[in-house]
């Protein structure tokens, strides 16, 4: 059979069906007509490759998948008009509120510009610490601290021996001496000087809590 014919006979099978309903007919009195009729279907898609939709059960398809369509076509149309709408909003900002805008914007510029010049003078203090401590530690200051600078602007009863006045008679002998610091270098909690004064020098030795 083609399949318009395969159709026809669908149809009148379903009418059938639906007669013998209405007269009360049972289940079981009803299979075997139920399965002439799923076997005309089946024939049905094997002669036209698709599945047997019934006119009216088509009608409804249709009506459903336009109102789909309409649906999905109104809130599309309902977000075109959220976006406009917000776009219009940004358009309608007064001058006002953008100068108050670009003004937050400045002064939170200048913030984080004065954060970053506190932040490098305090990398700056940090870095002028360590090498004034470095310096200290170098010349021995840490272990000895700084000596009174001698004026001479009092009289006092000590005796200075010139540097080139101090020769091997003197050894064992405790005497004073003045001139500048030339040189200086420490070694452990020591500290070798070279203590000059015009053209004569002397070396020096001083060691932490002697």
């Amino acid at each position: 059979m083609s399949g318009e014919e395969i159709k026809v006979s669908i149809v009148a099978k379903g009418d059938e069906i639906r007669e013998l309903k209405k007269q009360g007919e049972s289940k079981e009195d009803l299979q075997s007509h139920i399965d002439e009729l799923i076997s005309l279907k089946n024939q049905y898609k094997e002669v036209t490759g698709e599945d047997y939709v019934a006119p009216n059960q088509g009608s409804s398809r249709k009506r459903n998948q336009e109102k789909k369509n309409e649906d999905q076509g109104g809130e599309s149309n309902e977000e075109g008009d959220a976006t406009s709408e917000n776009a219009n909003e940004e358009g309608k900002k007064s001058k006002k509120q953008l100068n108050k805008e670009k003004r937050k914007a400045q002064k939170a510029a200048r913030r984080a510009e004065e954060a970053a010049k506190k932040a490098m003078d305090e990398e700056g203090k940090k870095e002028e610490e360590g090498k004034v401590s470095s310096e200290s530690n170098e010349d021995g200051s840490a272990l000895f601290g700084d000596a009174d600078v001698i004026v001479s602007a009092t009289m006092s009863d000590r005796v200075w021996t010139q540097i080139n006045s101090v020769t091997q008679d003197l050894v064992g002998q405790e005497v004073l001496v003045r001139g500048r610091v030339q040189k200086k270098r420490q070694v452990g909690k020591g500290v070798f000087l070279l203590v000059r004064d015009g053209v004569f020098s002397i070396q020096a030795i001083a060691f932490a809590g002697l």
